[in-house]
């Protein structure tokens, strides 16, 4: 009996253990319409709230549509999947999906009318009939996705930030010019910078830097097709069409080929918010044959003759480059400093001279020479003031600083700036505590006000907390240094002196009536595969500042492994008549000791300076209330 009564329990125990609780899901997998839906719907999380933007056609009937809704196993939605609702009034509507364990999840969905028409200016998405998207192909973690030539695919979407792709999946379609009643269009992949171009029959269309000269194979007319809200693009150059190579097998390339007139060469565009993108112009301005060719930093100092100071920190000389443009495996930098000479903000010839110094390394390095005790000079942020340049200068050993102090230099006409000055800053000698080269803020105040930060203790260089001195315009050795509540003689670490707090780097600039706050992660070590850029704003230069505002996210990488990333720097005067805030950032070959420089090379021993060069990045005003 005892054996009957044991078997018995050990069954109903059994039988507890393996009961399946109540199922918690309560997501929205689908959202599809019965009819008027174009495309597909874009299913995101935005703020901790839960969204979904369907695209009507315009002729769809908005006081009576049809949604069928796939959820989570179990759950229940109100109001339910397949009855007509009214959307006429607001163009949305509040689902609330509840699992079957009890809990609760509110979906907002937006409807948004489509509109078919191309705008001059816009961010797109290119998709097949299948409702795949057009993309650059390549192997991101060999950076194959920013290389000119790179081919392209069709894909399935991957959602970015809201409405948003991941930028390889975006493009700027940019009306150029009308010929005889045809409109063509310029189409820039918002991930590389570069432009679709033409190219024979039956080959693979590419991305390549803009022409400058035969531009017409980088214009597209944008023909609508039998079918409503779909595009049969076409080359002006060659007549030829974007086609999809095949309908099977996953990812098929994107070739040119002669009119078909089926869906093989019809896409629908469906218009995005408007997002970030690498400058192609920009990144290419720093890609140098002469003089230094190979650097990081990138601080930018407009004149008032209309000319652009570019600052590098450590660079290699053109003496490095071999014949075919790479670094010479065997050599290292050159100088610590040096200065490139733009002749106007929008003109971006690489061959823009460099500032030139008598007795300076190859009359161009060090412009700002490196004091004695110190094996380096890390200038940075600057202003002008009157007939002279001021730039701080950040020295040290290695890694270490050991001081630092403000540059005088004499402003020329010309490129040779030979009159240099160091100016010890007042109550700042050895003080290291906090680096004050995040930026420099010529204000009509009458004051200069100079951005610097420190590490958030135990955050391991992940954090930062900010602070900010500043200057007289006449008086530029003579700092004060904000505490909290006043300008005080001596800087302080105080935590009422800080005025905000940042990620691992950053940068301060002004615009629109707006202090500026850049700051970006910590991109220096090894095993951080993405990097995001943050910006928020302040109408006062000691803060408050808003919350950041996530305006780019990008990766790096270098022989499959991340690379460094660094020095995130805004030019305010580099305008391009978008209202687009030009940004740029360092790399520095790899952060991982598989991919170090030092341990992997090019197959010929030496170093591609792609990974070392300055990238540039455009931001739209309007992503930043600018």
């Amino acid at each position: 009996m005892f054996s009957i009564i044991l078997g018995f329990v050990l069954l109903t125990a059994c039988d507890k253990r393996f009961e399946t609780p109540p199922h918690p899901g309560r997501m929205i997998k689908d959202f599809k319409l019965e009819s008027g839906q174009h495309g597909t719907a874009t299913i995101y999380s935005e703020d901790d709230a839960f969204k979904i933007l369907v695209r009507v056609d315009p002729e769809a009937d908005l006081t009576n549509i049809t949604p069928i809704i796939t959820i989570s196993d179990e759950a229940t939605i109100s109001p339910e999947s397949g009855k007509a609702i009214d959307i006429s009034a607001t163009n949305k509507v509040t689902y609330t999906v509840t699992s079957a364990s009890g809990l609760s999840r509110q979906w907002v969905v937006e409807f948004q009318v489509y509109s078919f028409e191309i705008t001059d200016y816009d961010t797109y998405s290119m998709a097949t009939s299948a409702g795949t998207v057009l993309q650059t192909a390549g192997d991101p973690t060999f950076n194959e996705r920013y290389w000119e030539n790179a081919t392209l695919t069709a894909a399935t979407p991957e959602p970015a930030e809201g409405e948003n792709l991941q930028r390889w999946q975006e493009w700027d379609i940019i009306y150029n010019t009308t010929a005889n009643g045809v409109r063509f269009y310029k189409i820039r992949n918002l991930n590389s910078g570069m432009f679709l171009s033409g190219v024979a029959s039956g080959s693979p269309v590419t991305q390549n830097l803009e022409l400058k000269t035969n531009p017409d194979l980088q214009l597209w007319q944008l023909e609508e097709s039998v079918e409503t809200g779909k595009y049969e693009i076409s080359n002006k150059a060659n007549g030829l069409y974007l086609t999809l190579s095949g309908t099977n097998g996953s990812n098929p390339t994107v070739v040119s080929a002669a009119k078909q007139g089926n869906d093989r060469q019809r896409w629908a565009l469906t218009k995005l918010p408007k997002d970030s993108f690498r400058d192609g112009d920009v990144t290419q301005f720093f890609a140098r044959t002469t003089g230094s060719v190979a650097f990081d930093q990138g601080t930018s100092i407009p004149l008032s003759d209309g000319r652009v100071l570019w600052v590098t920190q450590d660079a290699w000389y053109e003496g490095s480059l071999t014949a075919d443009g790479r670094l010479q495996g065997n050599h290292f930098i050159s100088y610590t400093n040096s200065i490139i000479v733009q002749s106007t903000a929008d003109n971006w010839d690489p061959k823009a001279p460099m500032m030139t110094r008598q007795g300076a390394n190859h009359n161009i390095g060090n412009i700002c020479p490196i004091p004695e005790g110190a094996g380096r000079n890390w200038v940075g942020p600057g202003v002008e003031l009157g007939d002279y340049v001021y730039i701080h200068g950040g020295e040290g050993n290695g890694l270490e600083d050991t001081d630092q102090a403000i540059y005088k230099l004499k402003k020329e006409s010309g490129n040779e700036w030979n009159q240099v000055e160091r100016l010890a800053i007042t109550n700042m000698s050895g003080q290291l505590d906090i680096g004050y080269e995040d930026g420099m803020v010529k204000s009509d105040d009458g004051y200069v006000y100079v951005y610097g930060e420190r590490a958030k203790p135990e955050t391991f260089g992940y954090n930062t907390l900010l602070y900010v001195a500043r200057f007289a315009h006449d008086a530029p050795a003579d700092w004060t240094f904000w505490d909290g509540t006043a300008w005080a003689s001596t800087p302080s670490t105080a935590s009422a002196a800080v005025i905000d707090e940042g990620n691992g780097t950053n940068n301060f600039a002004y615009l629109n009536g707006k202090y500026i706050h850049l700051t970006m992660d910590q991109g220096f070590y090894c095993g951080i595969p993405s990097i995001n850029m943050y910006i928020s704003t302040a109408t006062s230069p000691t803060g408050p500042f808003t919350e950041p505002k996530r305006v780019y996210s990008f990766s790096e990488y270098y022989k499959g492994y991340n690379a460094r990333v660094y020095t995130p720097i805004i030019h305010t005067a580099s305008q391009n008549g978008k209202n687009e805030l030009l940004l740029t950032y360092s790399i520095n070959f790899g952060a991982c000791e598989e991919n170090n420089e030092n341990n992997v090379k090019e197959s010929d021993g030496n170093l591609d300076p792609y990974f070392y060069r300055v990238k540039g990045v455009r931001v739209p005003y309007e992503m930043i209330g600018l």
